[in-house]
């Protein structure tokens, strides 16, 4: 929630849920002191704390998940604008962002789960515009495997189905094309 500012009691929660251990609060103090040096934030410009807990100062380059939502959508919108170029470009750069699946080494709770599922959405949505953007782009054929794999991971994806259709054709395997 960067900005935001977020209840040390929500922090409790998230940390230690219906079991906080006593001092939960001093904990959470100790944690936020440890995070700051962390990342070289000692005078606290970056996590402040505001009653009735912290907040994160955050621009949008500073996080990465962050700067994915701007490079995809900057490709959605270079697409829509039919500059498939670009769309793969600025998709890529977005993918590239990626190191795996989100928050695979936090502790899971609602919150995570959530912001996790989101993620891993927001992430198969950019692969698929860019999959698309290659395919603007002439190659069919490159993207075949990829669709190939992503359709055995996702087979209700029907837009996958589509994309895997038109690369197809595109490439000259207009029979496989028909039956896929």
């Amino acid at each position: 929630n960067a900005g935001q500012v977020v209840p040390t009691d929500r922090l409790i929660m998230e940390l230690w849920g219906d079991a906080p251990p006593a001092g939960a609060t001093n904990l959470v103090s100790i944690y936020a002191l440890r995070l700051r040096r962390l990342i070289g934030d000692d005078s606290g410009d970056v996590l402040r704390t505001r009653a009735p807990g912290y907040q994160l100062r955050l621009g949008p380059e500073d996080l990465d998940a962050s700067r994915f939502d701007l490079l995809a959508g900057a490709g959605r919108q270079a697409l829509a604008r039919q500059d498939p170029r670009r769309a793969a470009d600025l998709l890529a750069q977005a993918l590239d962002l990626w190191r795996g699946d989100a928050l695979v080494d936090v502790p899971p709770s609602a919150l995570v789960t959530a912001e996790a599922e989101r993620l891993g959405q927001a992430r198969l949505d950019a692969t698929e515009l860019r999959v698309e953007a290659d395919i603007g782009c002439g190659r069919h054929a490159q993207v075949i495997a990829e669709l190939s794999r992503l359709i055995a991971a996702h087979p209700l994806r029907e837009g996958l189905w589509g994309l895997l259709m038109q690369a197809l054709d595109g490439a000259g395997r207009h029979a496989a094309s028909a039956s896929a």
